[in-house]
């Protein structure tokens, strides 16, 4: 989000926004979870997925794709960063697979007490406030 071409922008044109999504940053960190994923000969249950920090939803969009969960779940304090993520999962069709939901100081709120099967985070808490931490 700090590409001089998005600056002042209240939304970007879709080619740019394909380059962003498609980056090989959110492709990268899901390549190396694929790598210790799975257990070979045992399979995993691949019902839903957590993103917690998910931000404009970049790697929440790389667990759907790369990770084959049926539900991705993506979590972040930001609502303006949410309300970009749920635009990208209308305009890709992925309404009803993909949601995103703001957290709150009780996260298990936010969540209404739901259940996953997978849950990942990187470099979320470097961007909340202090109560959230």
């Amino acid at each position: 989000m700090t590409d001089s071409r998005w600056k002042g922008m209240i939304d970007i044109p879709n080619n740019i926004k394909d380059e962003f999504y498609g980056s090989d940053i959110g492709v990268d960190l899901i390549n190396q979870l694929l790598q210790n994923h799975s257990t070979p000969g045992k399979p995993s249950i691949r019902d839903s997925a957590l993103d917690f920090g998910c931000g404009v939803g970049r790697t929440t969009f790389a667990i759907h794709q790369k990770l084959d969960y049926k539900r991705v779940v993506g979590v972040d304090q930001s609502i303006w960063h949410l309300e970009v993520a749920r635009m990208e999962a209308r305009r890709k069709m992925l309404d009803g697979s993909v949601e995103f939901v703001v957290s709150n100081p009780d996260m298990l709120a936010s969540l209404q007490c739901k259940k996953f099967d997978f849950a990942y985070s990187m470099i979320a808490l470097q961007h909340m406030v202090p109560p959230l931490i």
